[in-house]
């Protein structure tokens, strides 16, 4: 149904748009990933199952300022700042830095 949507819309002059693009203007099919009737987001899908392990950190309203590399050019940690205060966090194993946004 939506892509009878997309195209009546195109029939009347309107462009498809790219969703993903810098210019949005115009129409396109928007796909939502859904589960049990309800939308299943990247975070309730991977990051909620993974909050209950004890091996993960996960530090919200954090700003990292620089990645710890060592002289193989293997990270090791990380300088932050947490609410305007300066932290370092030391890994036994891995870092993983996942990047949100801000305004």
């Amino acid at each position: 149904m939506a892509d009878d949507y997309v195209r009546a819309a195109n029939e009347l002059g309107y462009p498809k748009a790219d969703l993903n693009g810098y210019y949005t203007e115009g129409f396109d099919t928007i796909f939502y990933p859904i589960k049990n009737g309800r939308r299943h987001g990247v975070g309730v899908a991977f990051l909620d199952p993974a909050l209950s392990n004890p091996l993960l950190t996960v530090r919200k309203y954090a700003y990292v300022k620089r990645v710890l590399i060592d002289k193989q050019k293997k990270a090791y940690g990380v300088e932050y700042d947490h609410h305007g205060l300066p932290l370092t966090a030391l890994a036994k194993k891995e870092v993983i830095i996942s990047a949100g946004f801000f305004i």
